[in-house]
């Protein structure tokens, strides 16, 4: 779960909320994803990760993926959506 810095937006529905005001949500989202993707190697086995992204986002993992060389079999993609499709 991301959270932000201290104050106002260290709760997630605060600081994706805060992305949705000011069109970030997909920045946000991939920042958030990068982050994560480029830490599951460093996990012991036989631990995974699990990111959370948006339809609109997870078509832009594939690369993340990629240019980390991470291993997928320990990595869990969940798309989630806040709006009606």
């Amino acid at each position: 779960m991301s959270r932000g810095p201290s104050g106002p937006y260290d709760r997630a529905d605060q600081l994706s909320g805060a992305a949705a005001r000011t069109g970030l949500t997909h920045t946000l989202e991939l920042t958030c994803a990068a982050q994560a993707i480029a830490y599951v190697d460093r996990l012991p086995e036989p631990l995974w990760m699990s990111v959370n992204s948006s339809a609109a986002t997870a078509t832009g993992l594939y690369s993340l993926i990629s240019a980390n060389h991470t291993t997928c079999s320990r990595l869990i993609l969940e798309i989630t959506e806040h709006l009606p499709l």
